[in-house]
């Protein structure tokens, strides 16, 4: 099984990164995301090995491509860590930096949770996570929850984008 870590924030996605490993799940990162687990010691190979692209439009378009969204669907990406890129930040650029390919992931998860686990960075949910990872927990209902989380943080996020565009009239 794999992981796939995608943030703006690289941080926010280390003790996802660090627990994986210690359970032996590789990791797949997008290209900035790996250039920081990298940094840390962290095994990790590109998302461009399922893919085949590197990233376009400035890291813009890099997890939109079908055999991402097929190795979830068929839980050989068993879990997907996204720290969304802020649109509520007044210092951000605005519709400009508006995270594309981070929602589509964490609502291809959602659709997908029972095979693929949707986890928001950061999160509280790790520790349940953690004991998943351990059999402890029951997967389906720990992803269940990160599901629903996930739909709140997307959710909030399309709100964010719709409140940033309607300040643009």
């Amino acid at each position: 099984m794999k992981a796939l870590l995608s943030a703006y924030r690289h941080e926010d996605v280390m003790p996802w990164a660090r627990l994986f490993v210690a359970h032996g799940i590789e990791l797949i990162a997008t290209q900035g995301t790996m250039r920081a687990l990298e940094a840390s010691g962290i095994p990790v190979e590109s998302s461009a090995s399922l893919t085949g692209f590197a990233s376009r439009l400035s890291g813009g378009i890099k997890t939109i491509h079908p055999s991402i969204h097929e190795a979830m669907a068929t839980g050989e990406i068993g879990y997907v860590a996204v720290g969304l890129m802020p649109i509520d930040d007044p210092t951000s650029p605005g519709l400009e930096s508006m995270d594309l390919g981070g929602v589509l992931l964490l609502r291809s998860a959602v659709k997908r949770h029972e095979v693929c686990c949707p986890l928001c960075c950061p999160s509280p949910h790790i520790a349940d996570v953690q004991h998943v990872l351990e059999g402890m927990a029951d997967h389906r209902t720990v992803s269940r929850v990160c599901a629903v989380h996930a739909m709140h943080e997307v959710i909030a996020y399309e709100k964010a984008t719709l409140a940033r565009l309607l300040a643009m009239q």
